[in-house]
């Protein structure tokens, strides 16, 4: 079998994939990609068995068949070929054979019959979306994913489709991210589930703004389709904590800062954090923000000050600095607006204006003060 496509479109296509593939396995089988050719149309499918991605693109075609070629050497010789049109010929004893306009470069393949199935089929469609909408709740939420594989429920993203809205939420006990899409109506429509950081990231790359992205699920695994790609991911087992019960209700306290301004007196007040802790010390008054970090063992000591409209009693808090510089980034906003409770109580931290049809919340324990 034969197929000529554009190497520009080749290389992504293949770029794609090296992500799914697993740094290291006992199944020598995960390090290739399997090619499949139809009429007119190649699918390249990788999979780390948790994880399959699917992507798809018309070429010129002489033939069917499949096999399985080594995922990174393949993508490392398309990607250093000149953008011109590129010849794979698969022979039959599996050797790949590329052709380049200056040159012709040979990679042993394998029987695709090897390679692992594909997961999760027989599920049922349960909400279509735009991809742009989609990849801004994931960018909005997955940083506040645990990284602790003693709390596996708390790895992933929790995925909620209720009768009104969308809901993504992440956390790791220390913060809490929470986008709720309310332009969803589901008409009775109800699904949970907990998606892998990793999936959502793979979608970040794969979707593009303008797709429509077709979720659909079965109670162990999780399928988006778009029109040239489809990703299908395992869940994770468990039930997801209460999110909504350490969210305060009422903080009556309010701070109303520059975005661009409390993040780059943070970046530079915990350059004299303790490393351990990352605390900045924030003193709360009327009209400004003092900002302090000490670390004890070098004897370093910082002390910056704001401008801000702050509402409420003085108070003196402590947070760990790259949370809230986290948080930040995820601001689209001038000003970012801070609820405050307690100095030993949850903030929450949110936009100064909600984006259309949206609800945007991020929550941050602080540091016990020093």
């Amino acid at each position: 079998m034969k197929f000529t496509i554009d190497q520009e479109i080749f290389s992504g296509l293949l770029q794609q994939h090296l992500p799914v593939i697993p740094p290291r396995s006992a199944l020598p089988i995960l390090n290739s990609i399997r090619w499949e050719l139809g009429k007119g149309r190649l699918k390249i499918h990788s999979t780390d068995l948790e994880i399959s991605l699917i992507t798809e693109s018309d070429v010129e075609s002489e033939g069917e068949g499949s096999v399985a070629v080594p995922a990174k050497k393949i993508s490392e010789i398309v990607h250093e070929l000149p953008n011109e049109p590129v010849s794979v010929e698969i022979e039959d004893n599996f050797r790949v054979k590329i052709r380049g306009v200056s040159g012709v470069y040979q990679v042993a393949g394998s029987d695709s019959a090897d390679f692992p199935p594909i997961l999760g089929e027989g599920m049922e469609a349960k909400v279509a979306m735009s991809g742009e909408k989609f990849k801004r709740m994931i960018n909005r939420t997955t940083f506040a994913v645990s990284r602790d594989d003693m709390r596996p429920t708390l790895c992933g993203v929790f995925f909620q489709v209720l009768p009104d809205d969308i809901r993504m939420v992440a956390t790791d006990g220390h913060r809490l991210a929470k986008l709720v899409d309310n332009s969803y109506n589901g008409e009775g429509t109800a699904y949970e589930a907990i998606i892998p950081v990793k999936a959502f990231h793979l979608a970040v790359k794969t979707i593009g703004d303008d797709e429509e992205v077709h979720i659909s699920a079965s109670k162990n695994y999780l399928r988006l389709e778009m029109p040239n790609s489809s990703l299908y991911s395992r869940l994770i087992e468990g039930k997801y904590p209460s999110y909504e019960n350490v969210i305060p209700q009422e903080n009556p306290n309010v701070l109303t800062a520059d975005v661009e301004a409390l993040t780059s007196a943070v970046r530079r007040v915990a350059i004299f954090s303790n490393s351990l802790t990352r605390q900045v010390k924030f003193s709360l008054t009327a009209d400004k923000i003092i900002l302090t970090a000490e670390d004890v063992e070098t004897g370093g000591e910082a002390e910056e000050e704001i401008s801000v409209d702050y509402q409420g009693e003085e108070m003196l808090i402590g947070y760990n600095a790259n949370y809230v510089m986290d948080a930040l980034r995820k601001i689209d906003t001038e000003e970012v607006k801070f609820l405050v409770g307690t100095k030993d109580s949850a903030s929450i931290v949110e936009p100064t204006e909600q984006a259309s049809d949206e609800e945007f919340m991020m929550l941050l324990m602080p540091v016990r003060l020093q």
